[in-house]
């Protein structure tokens, strides 16, 4: 299969890498569900526990984590403190079987893009992912875009 070149900014770019997202659920069914929903578009790596999933993330960078509230060890919210010191661009799910309001709002400020509530629909966690991963890198583009734009503005000569 050929390779498609895109021109950005007057050079050809090779198609970005495939999205790259880490599932973490201490239910083996859950992780080969999911595994299997977004196989076919990224890369997806499994693990049951927050400190391999760490480990995972410092030795391949990250596009979107999928983590499971309910665990042995470090909870789903732990694990959500723990990412973010480690990576503050991944986009972060959050599963969960328990959700409340405060869980819900906990998550969300603790770094947490989105919850969604087991049993779920994987259509609807493939596309909440898509949406959020694709409003991440537009947010991202935008700040590299108006870094850059700063960068080559003219600055203003002494009268």
């Amino acid at each position: 299969m050929a390779e498609t070149y895109h021109r950005v900014a007057g050079r050809e770019q090779r198609p970005a890498r495939r999205i790259r997202v880490l599932v973490i659920d201490d239910n083996q069914n859950i992780r080969k569900l999911l595994s299997a929903v977004f196989r076919r578009q990224c890369d997806v790596a499994t693990t049951d526990s927050v400190d391999d999933a760490l480990r995972i993330l410092a030795a391949h960078p990250t596009d979107l984590v999928v983590i499971d509230y309910e665990m042995p060890g470090k909870d789903g919210l732990q694990g959500i403190r723990e990412i973010r010191q480690v990576d503050q661009n991944v986009c972060i799910l959050m599963l969960t079987g328990s959700a409340t309001g405060r869980l819900i709002q906990e998550a969300l400020s603790e770094g947490a893009d989105a919850c969604l509530s087991k049993p779920f629909n994987v259509r609807n966690l493939r596309d909440l992912a898509m949406h959020h991963l694709v409003r991440r890198q537009t947010a991202w583009a935008c700040a590299c875009a108006a870094a850059a734009s700063a960068a080559c503005a003219p600055t203003a000569a002494p009268i």
